[in-house]
Protein backbone atom coordinates (compact mmCIF):
# COMPACT_ATOMS: atom_id res chain seq x y z
CA UNK A 1 0.00 0.00 0.00
CA UNK A 2 1.42 3.27 -1.21
CA UNK A 3 0.18 6.99 -0.79
CA UNK A 4 1.43 10.34 -2.18
CA UNK A 5 1.47 12.24 1.12
CA UNK A 6 4.34 11.81 3.51
CA UNK A 7 1.78 13.85 5.81
CA UNK A 8 -1.07 11.62 6.15
CA UNK A 9 -2.15 9.88 8.88
CA UNK A 10 -1.84 5.88 9.00
CA UNK A 11 -5.35 5.07 10.13
CA UNK A 12 -6.11 7.84 7.46
CA UNK A 13 -4.56 5.48 5.12
CA UNK A 14 -6.01 2.02 6.21
CA UNK A 15 -9.43 3.40 5.90
CA UNK A 16 -9.38 4.97 2.47
CA UNK A 17 -7.26 1.40 1.72
CA UNK A 18 -10.48 -0.57 2.85
CA UNK A 19 -12.79 1.72 1.28
CA UNK A 20 -11.93 0.45 -1.90
CA UNK A 21 -14.11 -2.52 -1.61
CA UNK A 22 -17.06 -0.27 -1.17
CA UNK A 23 -16.52 1.56 -4.54
CA UNK A 24 -15.67 -1.88 -6.44
CA UNK A 25 -19.13 -3.00 -5.29
CA UNK A 26 -20.65 0.04 -6.23
CA UNK A 27 -18.51 -0.91 -10.25
CA UNK A 28 -20.35 -4.13 -9.93
CA UNK A 29 -23.94 -2.93 -9.02
CA UNK A 30 -23.40 -0.44 -11.94
CA UNK A 31 -22.73 -3.70 -13.88
CA UNK A 32 -25.33 -6.11 -12.69
CA UNK A 33 -27.98 -6.45 -15.28
CA UNK A 34 -30.28 -6.78 -12.74
CA UNK A 35 -29.84 -3.97 -10.79
CA UNK A 36 -28.48 -0.96 -12.99
CA UNK A 37 -27.54 -2.09 -15.98
CA UNK A 38 -24.71 -0.13 -17.15
CA UNK A 39 -24.22 -1.55 -20.89
CA UNK A 40 -22.14 -0.10 -23.57
CA UNK A 41 -24.99 2.70 -24.55
CA UNK A 42 -26.87 2.73 -27.69
CA UNK A 43 -26.54 6.34 -28.15
CA UNK A 44 -24.60 8.40 -30.27
CA UNK A 45 -24.01 11.87 -29.22
CA UNK A 46 -22.07 12.82 -25.82
CA UNK A 47 -24.29 14.82 -24.33
CA UNK A 48 -27.17 11.34 -25.07
CA UNK A 49 -23.94 9.03 -23.27
CA UNK A 50 -23.36 11.63 -20.24
CA UNK A 51 -27.13 11.34 -19.89
CA UNK A 52 -26.95 7.30 -19.56
CA UNK A 53 -24.77 7.86 -17.20
CA UNK A 54 -25.80 10.03 -15.17
CA UNK A 55 -29.28 8.51 -14.79
CA UNK A 56 -26.95 5.22 -13.80
CA UNK A 57 -25.30 6.88 -11.16
CA UNK A 58 -28.64 8.39 -10.18
CA UNK A 59 -29.95 5.02 -10.03
CA UNK A 60 -26.72 3.67 -7.59
CA UNK A 61 -27.14 6.70 -5.23
CA UNK A 62 -30.99 6.45 -4.78
CA UNK A 63 -30.56 2.73 -4.25
CA UNK A 64 -28.00 3.03 -1.52
CA UNK A 65 -29.56 5.74 0.36
CA UNK A 66 -32.66 3.73 0.16
CA UNK A 67 -30.01 0.87 1.62
CA UNK A 68 -28.95 3.00 3.93
CA UNK A 69 -32.38 4.55 5.54
CA UNK A 70 -33.81 0.17 5.58
CA UNK A 71 -30.82 -0.39 6.76
CA UNK A 72 -31.32 2.01 9.72
CA UNK A 73 -34.65 0.92 10.43
CA UNK A 74 -33.33 -2.48 11.06
CA UNK A 75 -33.97 -3.97 7.58
CA UNK A 76 -30.63 -4.72 6.46
CA UNK A 77 -31.51 -5.94 2.80
CA UNK A 78 -29.01 -6.00 -0.20
CA UNK A 79 -30.05 -3.98 -2.76
CA UNK A 80 -31.07 -6.94 -5.05
CA UNK A 81 -33.54 -7.75 -2.40
CA UNK A 82 -34.40 -4.59 -1.47
CA UNK A 83 -34.87 -3.89 -5.30
CA UNK A 84 -37.15 -6.97 -5.81
CA UNK A 85 -39.41 -5.82 -2.73
CA UNK A 86 -40.38 -3.02 -3.90
CA UNK A 87 -40.74 -4.44 -7.76
CA UNK A 88 -42.75 -7.01 -6.52
CA UNK A 89 -45.22 -3.82 -6.03
CA UNK A 90 -48.23 -3.59 -9.24
CA UNK A 91 -50.61 -1.08 -10.05
CA UNK A 92 -54.16 -2.91 -10.39
CA UNK A 93 -57.31 -1.77 -12.22
CA UNK A 94 -60.41 -3.47 -10.95
CA UNK A 95 -62.79 -2.84 -13.46
CA UNK A 96 -66.28 -3.43 -12.17
CA UNK A 97 -68.36 -2.70 -15.47
CA UNK A 98 -68.44 -0.84 -18.56
CA UNK A 99 -68.54 2.40 -16.50
CA UNK A 100 -66.47 1.53 -12.94
CA UNK A 101 -63.13 1.18 -12.41
CA UNK A 102 -60.40 1.55 -9.21
CA UNK A 103 -57.05 1.88 -9.44
CA UNK A 104 -55.06 0.52 -7.09
CA UNK A 105 -51.79 -0.89 -5.84
CA UNK A 106 -51.24 -4.84 -5.00
CA UNK A 107 -51.80 -6.27 -1.49
CA UNK A 108 -48.56 -6.05 0.44
CA UNK A 109 -46.36 -8.14 2.30
CA UNK A 110 -45.55 -7.40 5.97
CA UNK A 111 -41.50 -6.87 4.59
CA UNK A 112 -42.97 -4.17 1.82
CA UNK A 113 -45.49 -2.92 4.01
CA UNK A 114 -42.40 -1.80 6.26
CA UNK A 115 -40.72 -0.17 3.70
CA UNK A 116 -43.83 1.49 1.98
CA UNK A 117 -43.99 2.98 5.58
CA UNK A 118 -40.26 3.89 5.73
CA UNK A 119 -40.32 5.25 2.15
CA UNK A 120 -43.24 7.25 2.41
CA UNK A 121 -44.96 5.65 -0.28
CA UNK A 122 -48.62 6.66 0.27
CA UNK A 123 -47.69 10.40 0.00
CA UNK A 124 -47.79 9.58 -3.62
CA UNK A 125 -50.11 6.70 -3.57
CA UNK A 126 -52.34 8.66 -5.51
CA UNK A 127 -49.67 9.95 -7.99
CA UNK A 128 -49.12 6.32 -8.55
CA UNK A 129 -52.37 5.05 -9.31
CA UNK A 130 -53.58 8.07 -10.87
CA UNK A 131 -50.88 8.67 -13.99
CA UNK A 132 -52.27 5.83 -15.97
CA UNK A 133 -55.96 7.16 -16.72
CA UNK A 134 -57.95 3.90 -16.72
CA UNK A 135 -60.19 3.75 -20.27
CA UNK A 136 -63.53 4.27 -17.86
CA UNK A 137 -64.45 7.06 -15.28
CA UNK A 138 -62.73 6.44 -12.36
CA UNK A 139 -65.02 4.84 -9.42
CA UNK A 140 -65.68 7.59 -6.83
CA UNK A 141 -65.95 6.66 -3.38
Amino acid sequence: MFCADPDAQSAWVIEQYRAKDRVEDDFKLLKDPDIIRWRPCRHWTDTKIRAYGFCCVMALLLLRIMELKAARAGLRMSPAVLKQELEDLREITLVYDARTAHVQISARSSVQQRLWDLFNLSAVENLLTGHHPAPYPQHRT
